[in-house]
């Protein structure tokens, strides 16, 4: 994506979320995790972060990151805190709000 036109669509302490602007690619960057999707794998991906919940430990870390993160499709996770979980969930809903809004404006300027 780094030769595409890419517009920031909201970002946090640890990560943000872009889109680009040719090739409705989204790009989700948080911590040390970079993952690029089409519009429909960015909603299975936040519906799935959605379903995670915080409280829940998944395992014992001696970093204290208890959560994990299956990658679909992959042979590898991601583990992250508690405080990590609610940081990403906030990140890709806010990203969400704000595409569904600059849908419904972009239709209603139609």
């Amino acid at each position: 994506m780094s030769t595409h036109k890419t517009e920031i669509i909201h970002q946090t302490k640890r990560g943000y979320v872009l889109s680009c602007i040719c090739c409705r690619d989204f790009q989700i960057g948080f911590g040390n995790m970079l993952l690029v999707y089409k519009m429909e794998e960015f909603e299975g991906f936040k519906t799935y972060i959605d379903s995670i919940n915080p409280n829940n430990v998944h395992f014992k870390s001696p970093i204290g990151r208890h959560i994990y993160i299956k990658m679909e499709d992959m042979n590898f996770g991601y583990c992250i805190s508690k405080e990590e979980l609610i940081e990403l969930k906030e990140l890709l809903n806010i990203s969400e709000g704000i595409l569904q809004l600059k849908e419904m404006v972009a239709e209603a300027l139609q």
